[in-house]
């Protein structure tokens, strides 16, 4: 049985190499075709001077290349540090300097510009497959308490901090997401979400490859959400995920938003920001669905899921219209105020969290560290909220946004 997420691949291109990993722009990728690329790049990383523990940043879009170069990283030893690909050189150079990272991959087009504007000092390269054959690479063995990839965040304030998720972490989550969504090898999944951001790769792509779900993959670009909802009709998508003004936007600029037959969708996912008992309201009434869109709330400190509503069942709301996120999934502990003497339902405080999934703590940073810690291995989140008598959480702002007279 694996133990991490290169583990899990190389199971996948042992039992199943011929099946579809995702489709990007038309074209279908095997686990196979990924298992082969991944290890060529890792062979060539490790002719290159790739040392074990390595912070890699990778500025790559969506499609295969990115998939190459993170699971690549891995299979050489190193930790990958994805980034938004559209990050202008100093937002790289600052997030490059905190985690010590010595290399950046980006898109071939790219390189010669960005090691003009970073300097000497990191050395910029492409996605290169490496040798035909990988040969007689020497892999690094992996354990499930290595560092599978450190994502950068600020959350909603501060500066940003770079959250360790081991593979340990990655697979707890992927198993509570799985549950709380009750999704299954037969859910075909369509996403625009970026692979840089944790929803995006962490619920959208990698909990397709644990399953073995379909997966059909769009660039990351909202100028027009066509797309987005051709792709769920065209592929059958039966869970897609997106922030709240997403589905707004799909509200607001399409003209003629019945040619859309959106019929397969058994769950979309409203996270990543305050959701609107509106958005989801108005959007399953102008698509035709029901129970279909539901919130949820996650954060980067507990790989990316904490809880959903549950697929199928009507949203609840509170009197001031503030929309439950709904219980914390399985293996989630979530207390209110205190770790030791959480407060009683209904009353509002800060979120606190324990379970699996949750982070060590940000690379580089023990007094941010040690400042996440609330005792009894809860975590703060940040984050005001409560829980009703069913344990159902609810949302309602940021600790930081209380305002002292």
């Amino acid at each position: 049985m694996y133990q991490t997420l290169i583990g899990l691949l190389q199971q996948r291109a042992r039992n199943t190499a011929d099946r579809a990993a995702f489709d990007f722009a038309g074209e279908s990728h095997s686990y196979g075709d990924l298992w082969g690329r991944l290890n060529r790049f890792a062979a060539a990383l490790l002719q290159q001077g790739m040392e074990r523990g390595e912070p890699v940043l990778l500025a790559l879009p969506n499609g295969p290349d990115f998939f190459t170069a993170f699971y690549g990283v891995q299979r050489a030893g190193g930790i990958p540090v994805p980034l938004n690909p559209e990050s202008g050189a100093q937002r790289l150079s600052d997030i490059a300097a905190h985690a010590g990272v010595g290399r950046v991959v980006t898109v071939a087009d790219r390189v010669s510009r960005l090691q003009s504007d970073l300097g000497d000092g990191l050395a910029v390269q492409a996605v290169d497959g490496g040798p035909a054959s990988p040969g007689a690479a020497h892999y690094p063995a992996l354990s499930a308490d290595d560092i599978a990839f450190i994502q950068y965040t600020s959350g909603s304030t501060g500066d940003p901090k770079g959250v360790l998720l081991s593979h340990r972490n990655l697979l707890a989550n992927l198993q509570q997401l799985e549950a709380g969504m009750a999704i299954t090898p037969d859910d075909v999944f369509v996403s625009w979400l970026p692979l840089s951001h944790d929803m995006g790769l962490i619920l959208m792509s990698m909990v397709p490859f644990h399953l073995g779900c379909r997966l059909v993959l769009l660039p990351t670009r909202l100028s027009s959400v066509q797309p987005w909802l051709a792709a769920i009709q065209d592929h059958g998508g039966t869970l897609t995920a997106a922030p709240d003004f997403a589905y707004r936007y799909c509200l607001r600029y399409l003209k003629t938003p019945g040619r859309f037959d959106l019929g397969s969708l058994r769950v979309a996912l409203n996270a990543a920001e305050p959701v609107h008992l509106t958005t989801i309201r108005d959007f399953e009434q102008c698509f035709g669905l029901n129970n279909v869109l539901i919130p949820g709330y996650g954060l980067a400190e507990a790989s990316v899921g904490v809880s959903t509503w549950i697929p199928g069942r009507p949203v609840a709301a509170d009197e001031q219209g503030t929309v439950s996120v709904g219980p914390p999934f399985p293996g989630m502990e979530l207390r209110i105020g205190d770790a030791h003497r959480p407060l009683p339902p209904g009353e509002v405080g800060e979120v606190l969290m324990r379970g699996p999934s949750i982070t060590r703590g940000y690379h580089r940073n023990p007094e941010a560290t040690e400042k996440l810690q609330a005792g009894d291995g809860f975590i703060r989140t940040g984050d005001l909220g409560y829980l009703d008598t069913e344990g159902r959480l609810y949302i309602v702002g940021r600790l930081k946004d209380i305002i002292i007279h």
